[in-house]
């Protein structure tokens, strides 16, 4: 994302929202914790990318290990966790 865009969207998200509340733009800095800045929007972007890149790999790994099901908290499943508790080592 270049710079212009992100300034643009900086612009566009506060003007919509001193729009929301009623106040002139010239006071967006009144807008307090809801103000939208440059880093704000960079980190949006960088974050949704991450989950993609999460998103992505779990299918990956899904598809290359069919027989492994993971629970929501990402461990494997115990229902399909082969046991081998008769196993004697020497």
């Amino acid at each position: 994302m270049t710079v212009p865009f992100r300034e643009a969207l900086v612009e566009a998200c506060n003007r919509a929202e001193c729009n929301q509340r009623g106040v002139p733009y010239e006071n967006v800095e009144g807008l307090g914790p809801n103000l939208v800045t440059e880093s704000r929007v960079y980190n949006w972007f960088a974050n949704r990318r991450k989950e993609e890149t999460f998103r992505l790999k779990l299918a990956i790994d899904a598809a290359n290990y069919p027989e492994t099901p993971v629970t929501a908290q990402g461990g494997l499943s115990l229902s399909k966790c082969v046991c081998y508790k008769n196993l004697v080592l020497h």
